[in-house]
């Protein structure tokens, strides 16, 4: 049987033509004891490694596959082993506040990476609002409707 791979440590890696990793090793120990005989085929996105499981060009698919609606529509999954994810924690005492979240949060270091982050969008604004109203005279020139234009953009996902 071939066995569908991505290569995502720590739970698919690969050295050289061998491949290990918390999946892997899951995958052998199911394995050994059915005496099941498998090669590994490596697919360079979890996109291509489920479309080949849904083809039936691989037999079963080992990594660390999220399960989700649309996935779950194309394939069969066993049972999960590995839970990750998000978790909602709440201080046990009522005195827990908006503050004590952005205290939380500071000391997790995210306070930070958020004020990066809306730094850098802001910055993109104001240099794409700039660029705009020097090379488009379509762009508006009040330079509230603008820098909403420009903040618009920035924030548009890719289109497809």
């Amino acid at each position: 049987m071939i066995v569908g791979v991505y290569v995502s440590p720590p739970f698919v890696m690969k050295d050289g033509a061998h491949y290990s990793g918390m999946a892997i090793e899951l995958w052998e120990a199911t394995a050994k004891p059915l005496d099941l005989d498998y090669s590994y085929r490596e697919y360079p996105t979890f996109e291509a490694l489920i479309a080949a499981t849904e083809r039936g060009e691989v037999t079963a698919a080992v990594s660390n596959l999220t399960i989700t609606k649309d996935r779950v529509e194309r394939i069969s999954f066993s049972q999960p082993w590995y839970d990750t994810g998000l978790r909602i924690m709440v201080a046990e005492s009522e005195n827990a506040g908006f503050w004590q979240v952005i205290g939380g949060l500071e000391r997790a270091g995210h306070l930070r990476a958020m004020a990066w982050l809306a730094f850098i969008v802001l910055v993109a604004t104001l240099v794409l609002a700039l660029f705009y109203r020097r090379f488009d005279s379509s762009f508006p020139r009040s330079w509230h409707e603008g820098l909403s234009e420009s903040f618009y953009e920035v924030g548009l996902p890719p289109e497809k």
